[in-house]
């Protein structure tokens, strides 16, 4: 089994197998020398992320000059690369928060974060395309996207106004299912909830986790689709100590899935279950 890693050096962005920091020279995909995948020396190389296409193949994502989205694919023989503008047309917005995944038909999908704060907008891009309207009010403010790919369908979550927001887009955004874009969202919490990461299972339902802030503690929330409505993931999904049972400082989750087995992880804790 192979562990892809995607990192980044004061000259680029690296791509390579590694335990600790002995990278291995194993395969013609391997980047770990000077400049790496994106061999950009006149700007910084940040934020890089990882997919595989249908083929095993690596898709690699990354930000240049905190402000562009860079990609390069394997094609079993060579990196194809290509920088595209952020969405914005005066590329003004730092880029964070970014995302990749490829749907069955080969399609690229791209979600970011743009901007800080009470500002901030979350984008998402099919290929070269915006994939317009997934803010449906259109008011900036949303926060730390996270990305879900099931077949065709892309599922993203996102935090706004303290509540975790999730859309669903399959050739055009979905209207019914598990969509919770407005009010309280999937999380509908009287407190503060934060840092979305979200899974789907075989049936392209999903199971969001995020961090639930109560009375100076952090809790670690999920809620799952069960087809009809949004339910709590087990018996402290949406209740103290949460799934974890234990509270702490808020934390960036990881959130991975194999069929309808779904593992959610944060500093040297995981959880897994079927779902």
């Amino acid at each position: 089994l192979m562990t892809f890693c995607v990192n980044r050096r004061p000259s680029g962005i690296s791509l390579a197998s590694f335990e600790n920091e002995g990278m291995i020279q194993d395969s013609a995909v391997n980047y770990p020398t000077v400049g790496g995948l994106s061999a950009t020396r006149s700007t910084d190389s940040t934020l890089g992320t990882l997919t595989l296409d249908a083929w095993g193949y690596p898709v690699v994502a990354w930000v240049e000059d905190y402000r562009h989205i860079a990609t390069a694919h394997w094609d079993g023989v060579q990196w194809n690369r290509s920088v595209t503008g952020n969405g914005l047309a005066s590329g003004s917005a730092n880029v964070s928060n970014l995302s990749i995944g490829i749907l069955d038909n080969h399609d690229r999908i791209l979600v970011w974060q743009e901007g800080t704060g009470a500002t901030a907008l979350v984008r998402a891009k099919r290929n070269s395309s915006l994939l317009g309207g997934i803010e449906p009010t259109s008011e900036p403010g949303a926060l730390n996207p996270s990305l879900a790919i099931h077949g065709n369908r892309v599922t993203i979550a996102w935090e706004k106004d303290g509540e975790i927001l999730l859309r669903q887009w399959e050739h055009d955004w979905l209207a019914d299912g598990p969509t919770a874009a407005t009010g309280g969202g999937v999380s509908s919490t009287p407190t503060p909830s934060r840092r979305p990461a979200v899974i789907t299972d075989t049936l392209g339902r999903p199971l969001v986790a995020w961090n639930e802030a109560i009375s100076g503690q952090t809790y670690i929330f999920a809620r799952l689709w069960n087809g009809t409505s949004w339910v709590s993931a087990g018996a402290n999904g949406t209740t103290v100590p949460g799934i974890f049972e234990v509270g702490g400082a808020e934390s960036t989750l990881v959130a991975r899935a194999k069929g309808s087995f779904g593992c959610i992880g944060y500093s040297t804790r995981i959880r897994c279950a079927s779902f």
